[in-house]
């Protein structure tokens, strides 16, 4: 019924798939995930939404693309398939089946995210509430079970060791959750036009399911309508992101079986040309880093 009221509400997603070249898929992984049944409460992919994954990444013509804050290995933990395009550390590096790229100045700044959890790591002797998890390029601090007056000396003590005008760090707080990350320009948004210059297709159509940074990442991506509906992106669940995933699929399916001679969408049926990465955003990031570091006198 779900995929009914998508096919027939959405009008505008339908058009640009049945005329595009080529579709990309930008997938933010924490919007699938749900709690498992293990004993230690860890997320998970369900099954429903794995095989969605798997089926529209094995398209002719499609790059479907896992995004996610965690690590590569975190990552590749909770879903590896060869086709897929995993993009991990916010962005910071990307690896898929033709290209791979770690952004430099991360991986020259991974010493401080170190040594940070290093001065951290006797921190649960003085709060036991706390949980910390290290990830090879951020730092997360949950204090949820804290109490009111040990969740304000723990703020304060990580505001003291990552000041507002840290060098190389920049703590950012989500509830009761402190996330330390490497204080550099880039994202989501720079990772997708990265993918992006990559693609030879012409006329692509790019579909995505995440928050706002995603959403909003590059021009001309469509939202999926499971982004926007009832209670909004962060109630989005399981079963909803696989449901689209079923409906894009078969969209796309009905796309590369239509005629070649069909007037509506050209002559050549839908393909997927990548180019090969190009090292001179590289040695640009390595010159802008090098920059950063004489300005501040580092």
């Amino acid at each position: 019924m779900r995929a009914q009221l998508m096919d027939v509400g959405h009008h505008e997603l339908e058009t640009r798939v049945a005329g595009a070249s080529s579709l990309i898929l930008f997938l933010e992984l924490e919007r699938g995930l749900e709690e498992s049944l293990s004993p230690t409460g860890d997320r998970s992919l369900s099954p429903e939404l794995r095989t969605r994954i798997a089926e529209i990444a094995s398209r002719e013509g499609v790059l479907a693309c896992v995004m996610d804050r965690r690590s590569l290995s975190e990552m590749k933990a909770l879903i590896e398939d060869p086709r897929l395009v995993y993009v991990a550390n916010q962005g910071m590096e990307i690896e898929g089946p033709a290209f791979h790229f770690a952004h430099p100045e991360a991986l020259q700044c991974r010493s401080a995210i170190e040594a940070l959890g290093q001065k951290l790591s006797g921190l649960p002797l003085l709060f036991p509430e706390i949980s910390i998890e290290s990830r090879s390029l951020a730092l997360n601090i949950d204090f949820s079970r804290c109490p009111a007056q040990a969740a304000e000396e723990l703020t304060a003590l990580v505001r003291a060791l990552v000041p507002a005008d840290h060098a190389d760090l920049i703590a950012t707080l989500h509830g009761s959750r402190f996330e330390i990350r490497l204080r550099i320009d880039w994202d989501y948004g720079h990772a997708m036009r990265w993918i992006l210059g990559r693609i030879k297709s012409p006329d692509t159509a790019i579909v995505t399911i995440g928050g706002e940074e995603i959403e909003g990442g590059v021009d001309g991506a469509i939202p999926a309508p499971t982004a926007n509906e009832g209670a909004g992106a962060d109630k989005t669940s399981s079963s909803d992101v696989a449901a689209f995933l079923g409906w894009l699929d078969e969209r796309w399916q009905e796309r590369v079986e239509m005629s070649p001679d069909s007037p509506e969408v050209g002559p050549e049926r839908p393909a997927l040309s990548i180019k090969e990465a190009s090292p001179i955003l590289n040695v640009r990031l390595r010159r802008a880093a090098m920059g950063r570091k004489r300005s501040g006198g580092g």
